[in-house]
């Protein structure tokens, strides 16, 4: 738990992260599109992003969830 952090998430960060995280509210996360889970999302510096309600983020991602693993069985 200590340090390491910047190396953990380096894959998950885009140049100016931190311009754009700083400017969300408390209740804001950040979509981002292509899925990152996908093959054309994996470069999240060129995937679209846009703050959102957090909740939203949530929903999307149970909705994606049950979606998926209904797929799957």
């Amino acid at each position: 738990m200590r340090g390491g952090a910047t190396e953990f998430y380096c894959e998950l960060r885009w140049p100016g992260w931190e311009e754009e995280v700083a400017a969300l509210s408390l209740d804001e996360g950040i979509s981002v599109y292509p899925f990152l889970f996908t093959e054309e999302g994996r470069n999240i510096a060129t995937a679209a992003r846009k703050a959102v309600p957090f909740r939203e983020l949530l929903y999307l991602n149970e909705h994606m969830a049950k979606s998926l693993s209904a797929r799957s069985e």
